[in-house]
């Protein structure tokens, strides 16, 4: 397809005035879009969406961090439960300092190290980048030191590019093809394509695709009847289902074509072929072929062996989970039973349940006892979290050496 132009790119978003970096970078990075692969009108169309809603409309070179009390509850409810936090209160409106109160300590997610990161990494560019990490890895990937001078993210020409890398590493040209507008949207703003909760600002992306569609599309925007990764809704759950019901491992039945149903799909098309050497829809393609296949396909038949099959087996064999699991059992049973000898020997429970047996009625011995050990565990509070600690890690324990026996009795996987 041609180049966006200048004029196309205005018209996209007035009547908003954007910011001049942004629509001459649009204009001249055509060829940094089409040896990404952007260069198709769905392709396009998908990733200005994306970036304009990021950008307001090509407006927003750097975040605004002016947020009232109100807004930092809405968007950390988690971290600010009132309007009335004194932390933000000792920030009096000041923008910076309310930027690193919202990001400079996030060092998990976003990479800041305190001080003034927040500020500092604040949202910048296209993509509206956020944290001293984020910087970090696309200034590495463009040859730009972005963490060093996170100031450049305001170049247009350079936050395209960092934007072409955030577009491809994600996968997105291939979640655009199929109009995939969910997947696309989480991938840019929660990282992760295969969210099950739709992507912040959901319906305002939508409306600028389909704003850009109708610049550089033509007729309606398409919404192709198979399946593949990143579709979501009621087909995807039926597909899911359909699997469960043959013997599948699907993940969760949430609706959301991710890696673990690819993984399901791939494994009951391998068998399905073996079987009845019958051509289906290539990798992750569930169309006519293989929804035919599926309705008259068989449950997964498990081997004699693999049904046997018990976690000490599956341990030497080398499953790292199995053992692990196995370990967390010795581990709990050993922290319970130190809890337990050392309650006895305080409370002289043995002793006293000798003493008082066969010597008082059914609910006397019964109660007498509970209420001293209530009693001990008042007063002795840290052998009762061991024991009470070690009931946890062992049955943490079990729970993880059953589900991968499980996994592996019914074929979902090998050893590990």
């Amino acid at each position: 397809m041609e180049a966006p132009q200048e004029q196309e790119l205005r018209q996209l978003v007035a009547p908003h005035r954007p910011q001049e970096t942004y629509i001459k970078a649009l204009v001249a990075g055509w060829p940094d879009l089409d040896r990404a692969g952007i260069n198709t009108p769905l392709r396009l169309a998908h990733f200005l969406a994306q970036i304009a809603h990021e950008t307001g409309g090509f407006t927003i070179l750097r975040e605004y961090t002016n947020w009232t009390p109100q807004q930092m509850c809405e968007l950390w409810p988690s971290r600010f439960k009132s309007r009335l936090d004194p932390r933000i209160a000792l920030c009096k409106g000041d923008p910076e300092k309310l930027a690193n109160l919202a990001y400079s300590g996030r060092s998990k997610d976003l990479g800041n190290q305190g001080g003034d990161d927040g500020w500092d990494y604040r949202g910048g560019g296209f993509m509206q980048t956020t944290g001293r990490a984020n910087y970090r890895a696309a200034g590495a990937a463009i040859g730009v030191d972005l963490e060093g001078q996170p100031e450049l993210i305001e170049d247009g020409s350079i936050s395209l590019r960092a934007a072409i890398w955030e577009w491809t590493r994600m996968g997105c040209n291939a979640f655009a093809d199929r109009n995939y507008a969910h997947a696309v949207g989480n991938a840019i703003n929660r990282g992760d394509a295969y969210a099950a909760s739709p992507p912040i600002g959901a319906a305002a992306r939508e409306q600028w695709l389909v704003r850009a569609w109708a610049l550089f599309g033509q007729g309606p925007l398409p919404n192709p009847d198979d399946l593949a990764l990143g579709a979501q809704g009621a087909k995807v759950q039926a597909l899911q289902d359909r699997l469960k019901e043959l013997g599948y491992a699907i993940g969760s039945r949430d609706g959301i074509y991710g890696p673990t149903l690819a993984r399901a799909v791939a494994a009951f098309k391998m068998d399905f072929r073996r079987e009845h050497f019958v051509a289906l829809e290539p990798d992750d393609l569930v169309g006519e072929a293989t929804q035919r296949a599926l309705a008259e396909g068989r449950p997964v038949r498990v081997s004699a062996a693999r049904a046997a099959a018990t976690p000490q087996q599956l341990a030497a064999a080398g499953s790292t989970e199995i053992k692990s699991g196995l370990q967390q059992q010795v581990a709990g049973t050993a922290m319970a039973f130190t809890g337990a000898v050392e309650a006895g020997r305080q409370f002289g429970a043995l002793d006293y349940l000798k003493e008082i047996s066969g010597t008082v009625s059914f609910a006397k011995s019964a109660m007498v006892p509970l209420m001293d050990a209530i009693s001990w565990g008042l007063k002795n509070a840290f052998w009762a979290a061991v024991i009470l600690g070690g009931v946890w890690v062992w049955t943490k324990g079990r729970q993880g050496v059953l589900a991968r026996l499980k996994a592996h009795v019914e074929g979902w996987n090998l050893f590990r």
